[in-house]
């Protein structure tokens, strides 16, 4: 389990001139037509080689999916899962290895960025834009009982939109 805790200490050893309110991972948002586009590639490969059956395909698709992720963060020079740290003044997103944090790919002033929060299942979509339309990020959060991750990210949803 990846207490609050845990996460907030991460992120103040990275930070240590500023207070961590909360500190959560959360998952960049899938590019559904990268997802589409991988997935198609890798079920032509898969009849080109003679893989056939629902084994290969699951496989193929969860290979597909992966790599799509890899492909949408790389795009944007972010990872597939950061850790948000809020502070009383920024929403800092930083990489998440698993267990330190090694640089920081972007800030938003909390004061003037525009956060908008939205449910899909046991997950929350947060889309933070800055006042000056430069930097937009679209994350997702989980909420899910079953999620190792759901306490942390929820004090990080609070402080995001109350």
């Amino acid at each position: 389990m990846t207490s609050p805790d845990v996460l907030k200490h991460a992120a103040e050893t990275f930070l240590p001139e500023d207070t961590v309110l909360a500190a959560g991972i959360f998952g960049l948002q899938d590019n559904y037509v990268t997802v589409a586009a991988v997935g198609l590639a890798g079920a032509a490969t898969a009849d080109a080689v003679g893989l056939e059956g629902p084994l290969a395909s699951g496989v193929v698709g969860a290979a597909s999916i992966h790599a799509a992720r890899d492909i949408n963060a790389d795009s944007q020079g972010l990872a597939v899962r950061m850790l948000i740290a809020v502070t009383v003044s920024t929403i800092h997103v930083l990489d998440w290895d698993g267990s330190v944090v090694h640089k920081e790919f972007m800030a938003f002033d909390r004061a003037s960025t525009d956060v908008t929060v939205t449910k899909f299942g046991a997950s929350r979509r947060v889309h933070l834009k800055s006042a000056d339309g430069k930097q937009e990020l679209d994350i997702t959060g989980s909420t899910g009982f079953l999620s190792s991750e759901a306490a942390a990210d929820k004090l990080v949803l609070e402080l995001l939109y109350g």
